[in-house]
C-alpha cells in the first residue's frame, strides 16, 4: 500500500504554487485529451486515477461523463468532496485500483502524471488493473515527461515536490510495448495515448496483455 501522508505534505505546501495544480495546465491538457477523445457520449463511464485537484475528470463531467475520481491524499479528498459534490460524480479514497470492484467499467481511464511517480516494480500491476477495469474498446490517457524534457534535466530526474526519482514517459512507453501485445486481434482494443510536457510521445493501439 502508497502511504498518502507524502502527498498530504506536497498537497499543504505547493496547493497555491504547484503548476500541475493550476488552471492554465488543466486547459492545456484538457484541449490535448479532447484531440484524442473528441466526442464523449453522455454517460460513459470515466475514471481518473490519482486525479489531484480533478479538473481533468471535471472537463470531461461538463461534456457529459459519468466520473470517478480517485486520490491517496486526503487532503485533496476533502477538497474533491467539498468542491465536486455533485450527481455523477463519486470519489474514492484508494491506493489501487483493484479496490475499485467490477471488470469492464470503465469507457476511459485517465492516469496524468501517475506512472512517473510511483516505482516500476508496480507498474504492471496498476496496469493489469486498469486493463481489467475497461471495457471493450476503451481509452486510457497516461501523461507524463519526456526524458528530454527541461523540467526533468534541470532536476536531473527528480520530483522537485516528492525529491524522489521521478521517472520519463519513455521507459514506460517502452515497459508498455513490452507487456502489451499490439499486433495480435483481441476483443479488448486499448487505445493507449500518451502525452510529454512538450509534446506527444506516441498513441498505439494496444489489444491484450501478453501472458
Amino acid at each position: 500500500m502508497y502511504n498518502g501522508d507524502i502527498w498530504d505534505q506536497i498537497y499543504m505546501k505547493h496547493i497555491n504554487d504547484a503548476p500541475w495544480l493550476s488552471d492554465m495546465y488543466s486547459d492545456r491538457y484538457s484541449q490535448l485529451i479532447d484531440s484524442y477523445i473528441p466526442r464523449i457520449y453522455r454517460g460513459a463511464k470515466l475514471l481518473d486515477y490519482g486525479c489531484g485537484n480533478g479538473k481533468l475528470a471535471y472537463h470531461q463531467y461538463e461534456r457529459g461523463a459519468v466520473i470517478d475520481m480517485t486520490e491517496i491524499s486526503r487532503i485533496m479528498i476533502k477538497y474533491l468532496k467539498e468542491t465536486y459534490s455533485k450527481p455523477g460524480i463519486n470519489i474514492f479514497e484508494t491506493d489501487y485500483p483493484s479496490q475499485l470492484g467490477n471488470e469492464g467499467k470503465y469507457d476511459i481511464i485517465i492516469a496524468w502524471m501517475f506512472f512517473c511517480n510511483i516505482n516500476p516494480e508496480v507498474w504492471s500491476i496498476f496496469l493489469q488493473d486498469f486493463y481489467r477495469l475497461m471495457k471493450t474498446d476503451s481509452y486510457i490517457i497516461i501523461g507524463g515527461w519526456d526524458s528530454e524534457d527541461p523540467v526533468i534535466k534541470r532536476n536531473n530526474h527528480i520530483s522537485p515536490y516528492t525529491e524522489r526519482l521521478m521517472w520519463p514517459i519513455n521507459p514506460i512507453v517502452n515497459y508498455i510495448g513490452q507487456m502489451f501485445d499490439i499486433s495480435a486481434n483481441d476483443k479488448h482494443n486499448i487505445k493507449l495515448s500518451i502525452y510529454s510536457e512538450t509534446r506527444i510521445i506516441r498513441c498505439i493501439k494496444l489489444s491484450k496483455i501478453n501472458k
